[in-house]
Parts: structure tokens; sequence; C-alpha cells
């Protein structure tokens, strides 16, 4: 049993080979720092591997954070030069996203995986860090697809939202397509349909 098995939590999808998870409980984080593969996490934050015995977690602790790195950098929106400065502040004052056990050969593992040309919108190292790589990603899927992770960041930036998506700039979460089950107890965090289905006669 992997750690994420432990608490409550739904599968949101995958995100280069990982699974991503919601909790559905808090978690208290642990008293011996990110050594340890064990971490904590709430309902309002994401979970990309499960802990020990599985893969070591990251938590996207600031999904906040997140989107405002989103609206930074992404078309859609149109934010005052003040709304800027403050939002890259807010960014800056702590780690967006925190790895909890993870080996080097892990870290390296995982950043090969991500500059996949199987991903839709994988990490180019010439153009920008992982780390920002992967909060940008997290920021989009948490604004677009996932706002109640922090609905005051997301009342925040809607006025400044100048276009309408059409094609993900960043994100690279899939999901599992309905009918598929997941590993999680408590099912996905998303409820889909099949829009249409092929007529075999």
């Amino acid at each position: 049993m992997s750690y994420i098995d432990s608490f409550e939590h739904v599968l949101v999808g995958y995100l280069a080979g990982l699974p991503v998870y919601r909790p559905l409980v808090d978690i208290a984080y642990p008293d011996d720092g990110t050594d340890d593969e064990d971490f904590g996490c709430s309902t309002h934050q994401l979970v990309l591997g499960g802990g020990s015995g599985e893969h070591p977690g990251l938590v996207l602790e600031r999904p906040d954070a997140a989107m405002a790195a989103f609206a930074l950098e992404s078309e859609l929106f149109d934010l005052p030069p003040d709304e800027a400065a403050a939002l890259g502040d807010m960014i800056a004052a702590a780690p967006v996203h925190q790895r909890y056990g993870w080996r080097a050969d892990q870290v390296d593992a995982f950043a090969e995986r991500c500059r996949s040309a199987a991903l839709c919108n994988p990490h180019s190292p010439e153009r920008e860090s992982l780390v920002h790589w992967l909060t940008l990603g997290f920021g989009e899927f948490a604004y677009l697809a996932m706002p109640d992770l922090a609905p005051e960041m997301a009342a925040r930036l809607q006025p400044y939202q100048t276009g309408t998506p059409d094609i993900a700039e960043f994100n690279n979460i899939l999901l599992p397509p309905p009918g598929l089950p997941g590993y999680s107890p408590a099912g996905t965090a998303f409820d889909s349909r099949l829009r249409s289905a092929p007529d075999r006669g």
C-alpha cells in the first residue's frame, strides 16, 4: 500500500506517467521535513505521485501562486503593471510546490519524461526551468479546471481575463476516460461521459 492510500483522496489524472491526486482530508506535515517520502497536504492542494510505496510525492502547496504564474505568462490575461508586480511578489514569497523524498535519479528520470514529445506541451530546458514549467502547468489546470483549489485567486484573476481558452498552453495532466477504473478507492475527481460512440452496426 502506498502512502497516499492511507488517507482519502481522488485521482485527478496523470502527468508524465505519474498520477495526480486531490486529498479529501487534511494531513499534517511531517516533523522531519522533505527528506522523508511522507508528506502533508490539504484538500486545497494537489499531489503528484503517491509517496512511499508508489513514487515520492510532489505537493502543489500554493495553487494560488501557480494560478498567478499562469496568468502572468498566458495571453488570456491583460494584467495592469501594479497587479502584475503584486502577483510576482506573491509568487516569489515561498515555493509553489515541494518534492518529498525524491532521490537525484528520480528527479532526473522525471525531468527526462517531462521533455518527451509524447506530452502535449513538453518541457524545454532552453526556455524555462522544470520548476517553472510545472508551476505553469499546474496553474493553468487549477485556474481552468479546478478553480476551487484557490477560489479567491481565481476570482481575483477573472476580471483580467480577456480571452477565451481554446487550447492548453502549458498543461499536460491527462484525465482517465469514462469506464476506465482508477487506483483510488474514492474514484476520480471528474465525472466524464462519452459524448458519442461509433455505430458498430
